[in-house]
């Protein structure tokens, strides 16, 4: 991965950090600093607010606890933190302004005084759900002050030092959108050997049963468990590089997005042998329960490996991961808001479409709602969920466009079954001739049936040609075509060409697509039914087209007919 944000060359290479031997002026502090009130307790020192009478401006100044009676490598740690920290001349980095020791031979040194609040108290109430802070504190300013501490340590890290002790607590909000890098008490140099005096302090380290969670530990190991790297809670000094701040730079990210602390633990052992497991309660699992985005989530997975090879090699890395992020963040948050709308009125015209009064505007308005929705954010839960249910129920009635091609599709399959029905009756009336040859008793029967013959033919033909009387032309076209099968009957038998011509006639009409029928006279007797399209039709014309092969035989066998030899 390239950095946005390249390592400097030689040429433009700040100057390294330097701590060398100095001997420090002595001086009368209270002579020039007029102390008012305590600003904060540390492990090594207490900084009190003073009055600069030189300058006159309000200054911080830290004092190292036991003044001259403490350990001499607790003070040579004191004056390794102001040597560091004043030659880090960055914005989010505290100047110091003056480093010395009383007539006492206490060791002093002043800095600005800094207001605002720390990212641990932000933290702390946006846990708590505090509307103040959750308006003055979203996500998108606390990843844009996470950037800044993320350069900050890259602009210490090509200067050769190691904060070795980030944690919310050591992080700062100005009132004025500053940011700042608290407590440089434990920065070591990258190249300083394992013995560096200021990693082996003896007596002064604390229990760590007896050390709060927030305390930072001294002695073998430093740092703040919890937020300290694995290996450097083994206790690795020389292994230890930019990728332990990074580690740290992780959990702070984590802490950012969930609220939630990365590892947890009643005592500091039970932090530490989480550290050194890696075992974390489920990240990913909390990062989107929180709503982290997704590169979010890989950025801090990353941050936070146990095997430092696999963390981003720098601070500059990370920020560039987290600054593209925020590059887009604006129209990714902007897409959710307008898929949330989307969603929204989505799931209302789901609702109306599948009520019992919806309409096939509801549901077109459901799914254009949701479909946009998906378009600016394909995983959106909500959007997904309407259309599936629009997708699972199917609509009460067809739409326009639908209904249309399938109106037209049963009028061309309409049509081509009355051509055939025409020619079908045609060839019925060519049969004329055979019968003559067999002879005709009952003229009136015969010449009835071929009049009807002849009106089912011309009936069928005007239904397969566009133009009016569609609507009857169909219905009469069978009426007829009964009738003369009936009449049929009479003149040749019921079982002469009744129950084949029959059987052909019924299925021919029961296999046209249904239509809607106002009135529709049958053979057989004048029978008025209504008829509705589809299976009403067909069973309709099934039972009119069994009667008119079965009457004859019926009324034959009942004495009504005469018997047909």
């Amino acid at each position: 991965m390239d950095e946005t944000i390249p390592a400097p060359s030689r040429a433009t290479d700040p100057p390294r950090v330097i701590i060398m031997p100095a001997p420090l002026s002595e001086a009368n502090p209270d002579e020039r600093y007029e102390e008012r009130s305590l600003l904060g307790e540390g492990g090594m020192g207490t900084v009190l607010l003073c009055r600069d009478s030189r300058v006159g401006r309000d200054v911080a100044i830290k004092k190292i606890r036991g003044g001259n009676e403490a350990l001499p490598s607790t003070i040579e740690r004191f004056v390794r933190e102001a040597r560091v920290q004043g030659q880090l001349e960055h914005p989010a980095v505290v100047p110091v302004y003056d480093l010395g020791c009383t007539a006492k031979s206490e060791p002093f040194f002043t800095m600005r005084r800094v207001r605002g609040v720390t990212l641990e108290d932000v933290l702390a109430h946006l846990q708590a759900g505090d509307p103040e802070t959750t308006a003055k504190f979203g996500r998108h300013r606390l990843l844009a002050a996470f950037v800044q501490l993320c350069l900050a340590l890259h602009y210490a890290h090509v200067r050769g030092v190691l904060h070795r002790d980030l944690k919310p607590a050591n992080v700062m909000f100005g009132d004025f959108g500053e940011v700042y890098v608290l407590d440089w008490g434990l920065a070591r140099m990258a190249d300083e050997p394992e013995s560096a005096p200021n990693d082996q302090l003896g007596d002064s380290a604390p229990p760590f049963a007896e050390a709060s969670h927030a305390q930072t530990l001294d002695g073998d190991v430093f740092g703040t468990p919890g937020y300290m790297a694995p290996e450097q809670a083994r206790g690795e000094h020389s292994a230890l590089d930019e990728r332990a701040d990074v580690y740290a730079l992780g959990a702070i990210l984590f802490e950012i997005l969930t609220f939630e602390q990365l590892h947890r633990g009643d005592t500091i052992a039970e932090l530490l042998a989480s550290t050194l497991r890696g075992e974390v309660h489920p990240v990913s699992e909390s990062l989107r329960t929180h709503g982290a985005p997704p590169e979010l989530e890989a950025t801090c997975l990353s941050a936070i490996a146990l095997n430092r090879d696999e963390r981003q090699r720098t601070a500059a890395l990370l920020h560039n991961e987290i600054q593209r992020y925020l590059e887009g963040d604006r129209d990714t948050e902007r897409r959710r808001t307008l898929a949330d709308e989307h969603a929204t009125e989505a799931e209302a015209a789901v609702e109306r479409a599948l009520g019992a009064r919806g309409t096939l505007d509801d549901r077109g308005a459901a799914m254009r709602a949701a479909g946009r929705a998906l378009v600016l954010d394909p995983e959106h839960e909500r959007a997904a969920r309407a259309m599936l249910r629009l997708l699972a129920e199917p609509p009460r009635e067809l739409p326009p466009e639908a209904r249309s091609r399938m109106d037209n599709a049963v009028e061309a399959s309409t049509r081509v079954m009355a051509r055939r029905g025409t020619i079908a009756y045609i060839a019925w009336i060519a049969t004329a001739p055979v019968t003559l040859l067999m002879g005709v008793r009952n003229w009136s029967g015969y010449l009835a049936t071929m009049a009807l013959l002849v009106g089912a033919a011309v009936f069928s033909a005007l239904r397969a040609r566009p133009g009016g009387f569609q609507r009857l032309a169909l219905p009469l076209a069978f009426a007829c075509g009964s009738a003369a099968l009936t009449l049929s009957a009479f003149v040749l038998g019921p079982f002469i060409l009744g129950p084949s011509v029959g059987v052909a006639h019924t299925m021919m009409y029961a296999l046209l697509p249904g239509r809607r029928w106002r009135a529709i006279v049958l053979a057989s007797g004048s029978a008025a039914m209504v008829g509705t399209p589809g299976r009403r039709w067909r069973a309709i014309v099934l039972a009119s087209g069994s009667a008119a092969m079965v009457g004859p035989w019926v009324a034959e066998r009942a004495g009504w007919l005469p018997p047909r030899r």
